[in-house]
């Protein structure tokens, strides 16, 4: 029985890796520059303190960091989520 649903979960289709109903991005040209930026979900408490950094075209970025640290905020401060 167990072997059986096991059976059944690996032959589920995966979902697709990209979704194909965005935006074409392909001519996008440019770098992602942060300089000094700063960002609190409220003013007396910033959760971000002048963070600088550059990802050039093609470069891969690491963010790392404890649980809680930013990581999230951050890179949804590129799209102005926030």
């Amino acid at each position: 029985m167990i072997a059986r649903r096991v059976r059944e979960i690996l032959a589920i289709d995966p979902e697709p890796l990209d979704d194909t109903s965005g935006a074409d991005a392909s001519g996008l040209k440019g770098d992602i520059r942060f300089e000094g930026v700063g960002f609190g979900y409220d003013a007396e408490r910033p959760i971000l303190n002048d963070i600088s950094f550059v990802a050039q075209p093609g470069e891969l970025v690491a963010l790392v960091g404890l649980t809680g640290a930013g990581k999230t905020t951050l890179v949804s401060l590129i799209p102005r989520f926030f």
